[in-house]
């Protein structure tokens, strides 16, 4: 938990403020392609995943899915440029991938390393159990 004396002095910035602080990027625009980027090689790994659960190789617009692995799926196609809908993934339209580019940008991690010299920035986000269900307490240590 970050802690300190002052408002001032603990800040919580977004994605898009700490590369800018670190001085990764000198406009908008290229987070915001590198991110479009990172969301498309994403789509091509989880699309990996998607075409072992097609009902017929040979159509891809039918899934079978359970719940487990509904709730992986939706892990991987998070922060990509695909999206399920109902048992169809589809691709997001350029206004879906700018909003959720955005949107992701505008997150504000739970910490972050940086390393300077090799110009990289480690992003750190927790699920925390109890932010999860109301029986977390029974699920904390499954």
């Amino acid at each position: 938990m970050p802690s300190a004396v002052s408002t001032e002095t603990h800040k919580e910035l977004t994605i898009r403020q700490l590369l800018h602080h670190h001085g990764f990027f000198a406009s908008d625009a290229v987070p915001e392609n590198a991110v479009s980027a990172f969301f498309t090689k994403r789509a091509e790994r989880a699309s990996a995943y998607v075409n072992q659960h097609l009902r017929d190789p040979d159509d891809p617009s039918g899934l079978i899915l359970d719940t487990s692995s509904t709730t992986d799926l939706l892990d991987r196609l998070r922060f990509s440029s695909l999206i399920l809908e109902g048992e169809k993934i589809r691709r997001c339209s350029t206004k879906e991938l700018q909003t959720s580019v955005s949107a992701f940008l505008d997150l504000r991690p739970d910490g972050y390393a940086v390393h300077q010299k090799s110009k990289r920035l480690a992003i750190l986000e927790f699920t925390r159990a109890m932010d999860s269900s109301d029986d977390w307490e029974l699920q904390k240590d499954a």
